[in-house]
């Protein structure tokens, strides 16, 4: 990787890397500091119903519209500030069930 390039530049601008992550089964996605989704892998449609087309665009919030609390805030503010978090959630499936998941977070900017 480069100088000065995010984790995003590289699925966004990368075939292979694209094309790896969504090779996954399980969901990969990738957030900006505000928790708007820029990147959702076609695993996130399995365990999730949503389509890349539905969630990239998003506040992450709609996976989480009951859940969301200081916790999970105070962890996006640790992982702004350069920390790693990992918790369990309770997630909205499109189809309205709820599924929980281990949420792994870190910032992985290439400076």
């Amino acid at each position: 990787m480069s100088a000065n390039k995010s984790c995003s530049d590289y699925v966004k601008g990368g075939d292979d890397c694209q094309a790896i992550l969504n090779y996954l089964p399980r969901l990969v996605m990738l957030l900006d500091f505000e928790g708007t989704i820029i990147f959702w892998n076609d695993g996130g449609e399995g365990e999730f119903g949503y389509t890349a087309e539905d969630a990239e665009g998003e506040k992450v919030w709609f996976l989480f519209p009951e859940y969301c609390d200081g916790d999970f805030y105070a962890n996006l503010d640790s992982l702004k500030q350069g920390g790693a978090t990992e918790q369990k959630l309770e997630a909205l499936h499109k189809n309205g069930s709820i599924r929980v998941r281990r949420a792994r977070a870190a910032d992985y900017n290439v400076e």
